[in-house]
């Protein structure tokens, strides 16, 4: 084989293994950035949450410095029956209403509609790590197993680039010679 031949099909892997490390690498970060949805039973509660949209929402429609009292009773039923879950998802996603809501307006809830109860935060983090315990453990090995494919992925680029400088000059030699 000549080395313009190898040179020609070392180029061709070179290029073969980018295309092939793009789509590793779209494929993943689709996968890792779609954004999980709330079970139906949260629609329930994401509705009865609606008094307190004009205190959470981001301006302009923001209509109250204030939660109104009917969103302090919809707020303590929520983490009286353990569904104040839900707002992590909320949280997760600000715009999932149609609008974007205030993540800070949203966890300031429990000191500003309640009092003596944990802060919103806490609570929705231990209830969230309890429930999606197995989905948080996955998405850490995901995220792991996306580290190594990386990490193979820019090792094979590495070797492929020593490759092609290395014939680059092999075929130069030759052709001096």
């Amino acid at each position: 084989m000549s080395p313009t031949a190898i040179a020609t099909a070392l180029h061709s892997s070179s290029f073969m293994a980018v295309l092939l490390l793009a789509a590793i690498l779209v494929t993943l970060g689709a996968a890792e950035s779609a954004k999980e949805s709330p079970p139906s039973a949260c629609a329930d509660e994401l509705v009865r949450f609606s008094p307190c949209l004009s205190y959470v929402a981001s301006p302009p429609n923001n209509l109250s410095d204030a939660p109104p009292s009917k969103c302090c009773d919809a707020f303590s039923s929520a983490v009286e029956s353990g569904r104040a879950v839900c707002l992590c998802y909320l949280i997760q996603d600000p715009t999932m209403l149609g609008f974007p809501v205030s993540v800070t307006r949203v966890l300031s809830l429990s000191s500003v509609a309640l009092s003596g109860t944990p802060p919103l935060l806490l609570l929705l983090l231990s209830r969230y790590a309890q429930n999606h315990r197995n989905s948080l453990l996955s998405a850490t090995q995901r995220f792991r197993k996306f580290q190594v494919l990386l990490l193979l992925a820019l090792k094979l680029l590495h070797l492929l680039g020593w490759l092609q400088h290395h014939n680059q000059q092999t075929v130069q030699a030759h052709n001096q010679a």
